[in-house]
């Protein structure tokens, strides 16, 4: 695997974490337990993942 489709594997697999955490985050769940649902074992790391992609942290996203 060459260095490009590398970076899309990663990208494709966390735009799709982003997609499965939306939903938990909307039905309340705390932020740290979306993190562990979707792959996440640091929920800072997940939190600088999530901000690029939806446009906001992922607590301003569950309170809007």
């Amino acid at each position: 695997m060459n260095n490009r489709s590398d970076q899309r594997s990663r990208s494709y697999l966390t735009q799709r974490r982003m997609e499965r955490a939306k939903p938990l985050l909307d039905d309340g769940m705390p932020v740290t337990h979306v993190a562990l649902s979707v792959g996440y074992s640091n929920p800072s790391k997940f939190a600088a993942a999530f901000r690029p992609i939806c446009g906001c942290s992922p607590s301003a996203w569950r309170s809007r």
